[in-house]
């Protein structure tokens, strides 16, 4: 039980600090800074592609056979149509730009996930509504589900 009320209380404290709803702080302006930076020299080195003809969107009317025991839709299920979209926007984007995203292969390979956060439970019959755009290519392909 203590277990389950500390990632309570975790969770809450990453709403009231999450970028949402507070200003960065110092330290993060100078790592978006340098992002920034980053990304800007990167786009020197190739021809821009607009974020529209990267981005993949998908809409999903939430059917009761993904349900939990709560009769709300499961996590996992969500969890899978965010990376399924992810994949499909990576292989979209590393075909068109000619980055390699996998282990010689060219197919996208998943890195890591950061922590996934459900802020609100999806009921059955809710339209859940995804998009998926590449963040950086220069080695790698990042992407935001």
């Amino acid at each position: 039980r203590r277990a389950g009320e500390r990632a309570n209380a975790e969770r809450k404290r990453s709403r009231e600090t999450s970028l949402a709803t507070v200003c960065p702080a110092l330290e993060e302006v100078a790592i978006l800074h340098r992002t920034m930076l980053g990304a800007a020299a990167a786009a020197k080195l190739r021809e821009a592609q607009p974020i529209t003809e990267t981005e993949l969107q998908s809409v999903h009317l939430m059917q009761p056979q993904e349900r939990n025991r709560a009769g709300k839709i499961f996590g996992g299920f969500l969890m899978r149509e965010a990376y399924e979209l992810a994949y499909a926007t990576a292989s979209a984007f590393s075909a068109s730009s000619g980055v390699a995203s996998g282990a010689g292969s060219g197919a996208p390979t998943l890195v890591a996930v950061d922590d996934v956060t459900f802020t609100k439970p999806v009921s059955i019959g809710d339209v859940v509504s995804l998009q998926a755009r590449p963040e950086s290519a220069l080695a790698r392909t990042n992407l935001h589900s």
